[in-house]
């Protein structure tokens, strides 16, 4: 049996509780975490993405300390059985693009060091705060530079994040990754490393040939790809059809062993050719996607908690929860 849930900022609709073995919220908060509870008994997970000011949260930049007492009063209230936040942004302060679906930095970004040391601080405070819920850390899309400024830079290289993910996992910090399928398929689609693109790179780097324990050569350091108008140019030339094919390749170099929980939601490529996190209504490219990860992944379909993330059209919320419980039955 499939193992469901829907991911959600607020309230979760009531009428969806019916067609879910669990809900996950974004928005933590006591008095959230107690809204939801008091609409159902079956298991809450956080996905802690928003504070209870509703202000979009950065691991990698922010202290969440100012923020440990409001998650263990949530946890005191919910009892998640599993925690998850982003492995990002790469800016310490960031505005949102109207209708773009994507952020962009408002400062200078952050390097590799910078946001590997905040984020590793600040998994030992969400540990603390939840001392027993699996910690799960999720991997990031990737926009081009010319359009976030930077936003996401480094972190979704698959050498970066399997590397980091592998050490705090050694380390007893993480105990695994949340795997989004969007986020997989908007970077296989617009990063040079892993769409054939390389040569827009600034040192002119080939595609990864795996993540490694150590740095891959020279290619590691702080300066970004170039993909700036050219680049998004020749992004727009590529037929969509061979996104998949550029998915398969990226996922194989990352960390899929470590699993834990699936996102899934729909993507849109914009008018430019880039492909956006829309969290549009999954279709059969999300579907596949979903399917091809789970042959790789250690558990099976019916034990992988797979998590809808959508919120859109309220109607539209039980057809997809029914369309993938089938799926995956």
């Amino acid at each position: 049996m499939a193992y469901i849930g829907i991911s959600t900022g607020g309230n979760p609709p009531p009428a969806a509780l019916a067609y879910v073995d669990y809900v996950e919220i974004k928005k933590i908060s006591k008095h959230d975490a107690a809204a939801v509870r008091s609409l159902t008994d079956k298991p809450v997970y956080f996905h802690i993405q928003f504070s209870p000011e509703g202000l979009y949260l950065l691991p990698t930049a922010m202290d969440f300390e100012l923020y440990a007492d409001d998650l263990k009063a949530a946890d005191s209230v919910a009892y998640p059985e599993k925690v998850s936040l982003h492995f990002g942004l790469s800016a310490p302060t960031i505005s949102l693009h109207r209708n773009g679906y994507y952020a962009i930095a408002a400062e200078a970004p952050l390097t590799r060091a910078r946001i590997s040391d905040t984020l590793e601080k600040n998994l030992s405070i969400i540990k603390n705060c939840f001392p027993k819920s699996a910690m799960l850390l999720e991997n990031q899309e990737y926009i081009p530079e010319y359009l976030c400024g930077g936003a996401y830079r480094y972190i979704q290289e698959a050498d970066f994040f399997s590397e980091q993910v592998t050490r705090w996992h050694d380390m007893g910090l993480v105990d695994g990754i949340v795997f989004d399928i969007a986020h997989a398929l908007v970077t296989a689609g617009n990063h040079p490393y892993y769409n054939g693109l390389a040569k827009y790179t600034i040192d002119n780097h080939p595609l990864h040939s795996g993540p490694s324990k150590h740095a891959s050569g020279s290619r590691r350091c702080d300066d970004p790809v170039q993909t700036g108008p050219e680049y998004i140019h020749e992004l727009s030339t590529i037929p969509s059809n061979r996104l998949y094919d550029f998915y398969s390749r990226y996922i194989r170099l990352l960390p899929l062993h470590l699993i834990r929980e699936i996102h899934i939601s729909g993507i849109h490529r914009n008018k430019q050719g880039v492909y956006v996190d829309a969290h549009n209504e999954i279709g059969a490219l999300e579907l596949k996607a979903l399917r091809h990860v789970l042959d790789y992944a250690s558990s099976s379909a019916a034990q992988m908690p797979v998590t809808l993330e959508y919120a859109s059209i309220e109607e539209n919320i039980i057809p997809q929860l029914q369309e993938l419980r089938e799926f995956l039955s």
